[in-house]
């Protein structure tokens, strides 16, 4: 959970189209550069730490996610001699976390907004100032945000982990909500007599990037209820092997 909780974010281009300048051509070619920026800093970084640190180095055997200065980007700098390795990969976390509060903060505000202009939210939340910042969305936002960092310090963290697996829960749920309408857009748009030349943008793998974004996300999820019950159970010493036939039916009541 923790892990598609730090790939989440890049669908928040979705909501930034609706205020970008000429979005026709400007959200295609954001698109098309995320997927490389993510095939350099997420996998190319991974790939380049696995050839130089050995998995059974005991700095990383014996590291935690608090310990930043044991951690394997610390741990690639600190061993070509950079003397600041554990600073300088604090300031790139700062950066990036204040990056994603900046985005996060924005989208929330902004959906929020369209909430209220729908109906679906108190009338207040539709309120803009005269640069077009919806201030009530953005007070109950920042509001929201600050209760859910002060829980870190609550129950020895207990409460901000719970609140870190229900957002990336959230991220998972819109993923497949993502890839059926992807999905059912472009079938709907076949079936209208319209032509692909139309769109400004197509996704490469369609229709098997939706289709496959989809199982895969609805596996890990039938998986990831259905383990905690498994090793619950074994450890009161009773044999409970899990089935393929587990996963399907708990599925028809997700």
């Amino acid at each position: 959970m923790v892990a598609g909780f730090s790939f989440q974010g890049t669908e928040l281009i979705g909501v930034a189209a609706g205020e970008a300048e000429d979005p026709e051509k400007n959200v295609p070619k954001a698109i098309n550069t995320i997927f490389w920026r993510i095939l350099l800093f997420y996998i190319g970084a991974f790939i380049v730490i696995g050839f130089l640190i050995p998995y059974t180095d005991p700095n990383l055997l014996n590291s935690s996610v608090e310990n930043v200065s044991i951690s394997p980007f610390t741990l690639v700098f600190d061993r070509f001699g950079f003397a600041f390795a554990a600073s300088f990969i604090n300031a790139i976390i700062l950066t990036a976390v204040l990056s994603a509060g900046n985005s996060g903060l924005y989208s929330s505000t902004r959906m929020l907004y369209a909430l209220a202009k729908e109906g679906q939210a108190p009338k207040i939340f539709g309120k803009l100032n005269k640069r077009g910042v919806p201030v009530p969305a953005l007070i109950l936002t920042t509001a929201i945000g600050l209760f859910a960092f002060l829980t870190s310090f609550i129950g020895e963290g207990t409460a901000y982990t719970w609140i870190v697996n229900i957002s990336g829960l959230c991220g998972f749920i819109a993923w497949v909500g993502i890839a059926v309408s992807h999905y059912r857009f472009r079938r709907a748009f076949i079936a209208q007599g319209r032509d692909l030349s139309e769109l400004p943008y197509k996704a490469w793998l369609f229709p098997v990037g939706p289709i496959l974004a989809f199982y895969s996300l609805r596996h890990h999820h039938c998986w990831s209820k259905l383990l905690p019950l498994s090793q619950a159970i074994q450890s009161t010493g009773m044999a409970y092997p899990l089935r393929t036939s587990d996963c399907q039916s708990s599925s028809r009541y997700t």
